[in-house]
């Protein structure tokens, strides 16, 4: 039998076979050649995303910095308000220049004085409250679309903090003038004030607020949002009512409620470096120790040293720090920017 013959008859006997097994090969290749092209794209995608990801965290982080700057660079404005509103200065300046109203001076002096360490801690808390959202909402929009806000409406904005800065403080100010001449007005000027007894004026006021229809935490977006009647771009608007929108959540008021609170708790902490005890005639302390919180000062000694607090002690600077660097703030501002990117 010839050769072909023989081979033709061994590929008629075993049809299925190769049939079969061509199928099975063409099907493994086809197969190969799909999974390797869905792994292709599987990895072009997850390069995609990690670029993506990559690019939105340098992004977010710079608009971290920013943020920071910004804030940073808003404390010499919030202190020259601070100022004007409660001059303290002008009061010391008078009773050098008017000795005989000495006392009625200093009476006046020792209300201005608590109030304004009190009004720096609420703005202050208010005003980093209102950057961190700001900007992270402003960031989320731009990088999702950077044309998306034209420089304009990026200033006019991040300007709703200057509202803060002066009818903000103008009317909190006046508020605190008020609540501390209630509080300290029946407290002579030689009263002994321990600690405990500060810490009370300071949460007397702070219940005060509470209640009041002024309380910046409670009405954050009276200080804030301003009643603009002009017609505005509708990115604008936008902006300002999903601002408004999150100032009245209940997570913004616990969270200043909580920056407040941590406030007052760094202002007793630079009191009570002050509350120690008296050096005897020969110049040194007593051997036998005293907490600070036993020790008294005298109300009026407490005046100077509340304001060098708010200028040579550094509190101004150092609670905004501890504001910048709050974690829960910090998550605040990522999460607004990834809900608006």
């Amino acid at each position: 039998m010839p050769v072909l013959s023989r081979i033709r008859d061994f590929f008629y006997r075993h049809k299925n076979k190769f049939i079969v097994s061509g199928v099975i090969i063409t099907g493994s290749i086809l197969l190969t050649r799909y999974a390797q092209q869905k792994l292709r794209e599987w990895q072009e995608q997850h390069a995609k995303e990690f670029l993506e990801r990559t690019r939105k965290q340098q992004h977010f982080e710079s608009t971290e910095r920013t943020c920071n700057q910004t804030i940073l660079s808003l404390l010499n404005p919030l202190l020259e308000s601070l100022s004007r509103a409660l001059d303290t200065d002008a009061v010391l300046e008078e009773i050098k220049r008017n000795p005989g109203s000495k006392i009625k001076l200093w009476e006046e002096l020792k209300v201005k004085i608590f109030a304004k360490v009190t009004c720096f801690i609420y703005i202050a808390v208010v005003l980093v409250i209102t950057c961190r959202l700001q900007l992270g909402l402003l960031g989320g929009h731009l990088f999702k679309n950077p044309d998306s806000v034209s420089p304009n409406v990026q200033e006019k904005y991040l300007l709703l903090c200057n509202k803060l800065l002066q009818e903000g403080i103008e009317r909190l100010s006046t508020f605190f003038e008020k609540e501390y001449s209630k509080i300290l007005g029946p407290l002579s000027l030689k009263k002994p004030m321990k600690l405990v007894d500060l810490e009370k004026i300071f949460w007397d006021v702070q219940t005060a607020t509470k209640n009041s229809v002024l309380d910046p935490v409670e009405h954050m977006k009276e200080y804030i949002i301003p009643k603009d009647k002009q017609t505005n771009p509708k990115i604008y608007d936008d902006m300002i009512q999903d601002t408004a929108d999150i100032i009245e959540s209940d997570e913004i008021k616990t969270l200043a409620t909580s920056c407040i609170s941590r406030g007052f708790i760094l202002l007793g902490d630079s009191i009570s470096e002050f509350y120690k005890p008296q050096k005897n005639e020969t110049g040194t302390s007593n051997d036998t120790f005293i907490h600070p919180s036993q020790i008294e000062i005298a109300l009026a000694k407490l005046i100077p040293i509340l304001s060098g607090i708010m200028t040579k002690n550094a509190f101004p600077e150092h609670l905004i720090q501890q504001l910048i660097t709050h974690d829960k703030l910090k998550v605040l501002s990522a999460n607004i920017y990834e809900a608006f990117s």
